[in-house]
């Protein structure tokens, strides 16, 4: 099992000919690596960014995503 803690700060999909998309570069920073899930933690953030590839022509698309960006 690989688990991490670490940070996302790049991420940068492009969609290819045909339609399909793909991870083209990301940038991880790993903190920590667990051989077993951490059961002790109980405080989590999440952060949500909506991007432009979760809209209308992106590589993602969502339902109801402008309602979900209001």
């Amino acid at each position: 099992m690989n688990i991490i803690s670490g940070l996302i700060s790049k991420e940068c999909w492009t969609r290819a000919e045909g339609g399909q998309c793909y991870l083209e570069e990301d940038d991880i920073t790993v903190l920590a690596q667990h051989t077993k899930p951490v059961l002790d933690k109980r405080t989590v953030l999440v952060l949500l960014e909506l991007q432009n590839y979760y809209f209308s022509g992106g590589c993602f698309e969502l339902d109801n995503i402008n309602y979900s960006a209001k």
